[in-house]
Order: C-alpha cells, then sequence, then structure tokens
C-alpha cells in the first residue's frame, strides 16, 4: 500500500463526536483520519475524475468522522447531479456548518484539497476507509453477540433465534463490502 501523505496539524479537524457505535469506545474504534482527509483532499481536487474511480468503493457511512461524512456527502450529491465538487462550490453547503466552522471553515475545504500528492492513491484510500470502517462494524458486531449470549434473562429456547440474528447482521455486513461479495463466516472471522 503506498504511504499515506500526512496532514498538517493545521488543518486536521478535532473529531468532536466521532461516529462510532453506541458501546464501542473511541480509543478502541479503528480509524485513519489522515486518510480520511487525504480522499477528501482528492476529491476536492478532481472530483469529476476521482469520484467515479472511489465511488463503489466507499460510501459516506464508511468514514469515521461525522464532518468527513458530511463533506463526503456533499461531493457525492454534487458530482451526481453533473457539477464539480471543489472548495470553492461546496462552501455555501458548508457555511452554516457548525462542525466546519470549528474546524476551518471553508478554509478547511480548500487546505484539504492543497494537501494531495498524488491522483494515483485515490483507489487505496477509498479502500483503506472502507476497511476500516468494516472492522468497526464487525468490532460492533462481536460486542452485541457477545451481550446478547451473556443475557441470561432470556429464555434458552430463544438461542436459535440469536443465532439467526446474528448470522442475519454479520451477512449485512458482509454486503456492505460492496463488490467484493458475501463472505462466510469464517473468511470474514479470519479478515477482522
Amino acid at each position: 500500500m503506498t504511504t499515506t501523505p500526512a496532514i498538517p496539524a493545521a488543518i486536521s479537524p478535532t473529531i468532536s463526536s466521532a461516529k462510532s457505535a453506541p458501546n464501542l469506545r473511541l480509543a478502541q474504534a479503528p480509524h485513519n483520519s489522515e486518510v480520511e482527509q487525504a480522499l477528501l483532499g482528492l476529491l476536492l481536487a478532481n472530483s469529476e475524475k476521482i469520484y467515479w474511480q472511489v465511488n463503489e468503493l466507499v460510501s459516506a457511512a464508511d468514514f469515521y468522522d461525522p464532518l468527513h461524512e458530511r463533506i463526503f456527502t456533499a461531493i457525492a450529491a454534487t458530482v451526481e447531479s453533473g457539477r464539480v465538487a471543489d472548495a470553492r462550490t461546496l462552501r455555501g453547503q458548508f457555511d452554516a456548518d457548525a462542525a466546519l466552522k470549528a474546524s476551518g471553515g471553508a478554509k478547511y475545504l480548500a487546505e484539504l484539497a492543497a494537501c494531495v500528492v498524488s491522483f494515483s492513491n485515490a483507489q487505496d484510500y477509498a479502500r483503506t476507509v472502507h476497511d476500516l470502517a468494516t472492522r468497526r462494524r464487525l468490532m460492533q458486531f462481536a460486542q452485541d453477540v457477545n451481550g446478547l449470549a451473556l443475557d441470561q434473562t432470556a429464555p434458552p429456547q430463544d438461542s436459535e433465534q440469536l443465532v439467526s440474528a446474528a448470522e442475519t447482521k454479520l451477512f449485512s455486513i458482509a454486503e456492505q463490502r460492496g463488490q467484493n461479495g458475501a463472505v462466510d463466516m469464517p473468511t470474514a472471522w479470519n479478515e477482522t
């Protein structure tokens, strides 16, 4: 995998309410803010080309930082409507966004675009963002299943329903992997 360019600390936003599942502690949740920033920077620098290279590899829900999720959503909506998405065209959408203002406002968008090192890294960054999101989902899944298994208030005959519900949830995570398709439980487990 290619090396991630360092995003200057001056443009790194403070993650005020990191996107993680309710039971997943922030310190444990796998994420890479620099890769998220680098991918967004590439998108802002050349949205027409980069978006179509990564839109099937990553979704807005894959971003850990809620601000990054909103920026990606705005880029996607703008590009899919046939317009260019850059720091200037998105500025109006974020003028009233308190989280973006706290991170430097429209200047943050411009600085993301200015930190582009190589356009060839876009797909690697998208895969990394998606992989880390999948890992967070699997961690939350494991915590949920563990909680259900430890719940001794549930009648014993409900264990089959619990297994079925766990399988359904795991397969929904696998389906979110996009083009890679669904995987069986041992494969999904070994990939974490």
